[in-house]
């Protein structure tokens, strides 16, 4: 729930509103961790990551705070990485603050990510749709909340689970195209603008991309790389993936890629919400009321 905030000037430094008041426990000296960021490393655990302090070399530096629902873990100065859960689906705010030893903490930071289903131990492999050659017409259905990925032969019977294909031309390089693509009648795969080169689905991020980037109904294939999608599969159901290609093989017209996947089973949820940026210190008392 936002806060509305009566402000008054006073001669002092405060945190701002709610969980984040002024108290004996609170240390504005000591700074919180760096670069919060997350991944899903399964269905019910996520993996948050974190860069230390600097106040991690103070002789009194005690570790960090990790919170999310109604627990709390208390971490080593050593530490730079824990995985959360069981979680339930959806997402769940994590908050990590620094620690001394005496117990005072820092102000908070903060990261929301959701837990989704992994598919890369046994990675698909799908080949390029070229109209001009009868080609190994395959192509992805990413899953929905009860199913999960699978390659799947391009035919009509495909058409309510087809979510993305491999695209080719001669002399061109390889896309990964929205099914609807192929034709327009089947389901909408889009995109993001934004992209990440990594060997692995094991990559923290400080957030999903936001909405509005989703917006591509095509991406040229690296190797190596991760993409994220916006998958409208299942009637009412829109889920968010990450796409991880790799070893793209073969000669034209049978290239071929490897995918691994992360699944938001979730219904309209995306993996993480943008982390809230750390909170300012303001030389204000502020009131709050709920709005």
């Amino acid at each position: 729930m936002k806060s509305i905030c009566a402000v008054t000037l006073l001669a002092g430094l405060l945190w701002g509103c709610g969980d984040n008041q002024s108290g004996p426990g609170l240390d504005y000296t000591l700074e919180p961790p760096a670069a919060v960021r997350a991944f899903s490393a399964d269905s019910t655990h996520v993996r948050v990551h974190w860069d230390r302090s600097v106040s991690a070399t103070e002789s009194n530096f005690g570790g960090y705070l990790l919170s999310w629902g109604t627990v709390t873990d208390t971490l080593s100065a050593s530490v730079l990485r824990f995985t959360a859960g069981p979680l339930p689906p959806g997402l769940t705010q994590f908050t990590l603050r620094s620690r001394r030893t005496d117990g005072r903490v820092s102000a908070p930071i903060s990261i929301s990510w959701a837990p989704a289903a992994r598919f890369d131990a046994s990675p698909l492999v799908i080949y390029e749709i070229d109209d001009s050659t009868s080609g190994r017409p395959t192509g992805i259905d990413a899953g929905t909340q009860t199913t999960n990925p699978i390659a799947v032969v391009i035919t009509p019977s495909a058409e309510g689970t087809l979510d993305f294909f491999l695209q080719g031309r001669a002399g061109q390089p390889l896309l990964l195209s929205s099914a609807n693509q192929y034709l327009s009648a089947w389901n909408v795969t889009l995109f993001s603008t934004e992209s990440i080169a990594a060997p692995t689905l094991d990559t923290a991020l400080a957030a999903f991309p936001a909405g509005i980037t989703f917006s591509l109904l095509n991406v040229p294939v690296a190797d190596n790389t991760i993409y994220f999608a916006r998958i409208e599969g299942a009637p009412g159901e829109v889920h968010y993936i990450r796409i991880h290609v790799r070893v793209p093989a073969g000669t034209f017209p049978s290239r071929a890629i490897e995918v691994r996947l992360s699944l938001q089973r979730a219904p309209g949820v995306p993996v993480a919400a943008a982390r809230p940026s750390p909170l300012r210190r303001l030389p204000l008392l502020a009131v709050c009321a709920p709005s």
